[in-house]
């Protein structure tokens, strides 16, 4: 039983890159913000897509 909660646990923190598009304004205030927080930009990014996969974060459009 151990053994399969460490294998799904391990499957779960796997990552995949993606790519997407972006305009150059955003990335550019994307870096700012990373930068003002010490953190890059693409952990910035990821971290924003799991709060709001994880219903952490709400998107109002």
């Amino acid at each position: 039983m151990l053994e399969a909660k460490i294998m799904a646990k391990n499957y779960l923190n796997k990552t995949k890159n993606i790519n997407i598009r972006l305009s150059e304004a955003d990335i550019l205030m994307l870096k700012r913000k990373s930068t003002e927080s010490n953190i890059p930009y693409q952990t910035l990014i990821s971290s924003l897509i799991h709060q709001y996969a994880t219903d952490k974060i709400q998107l109002h459009i």
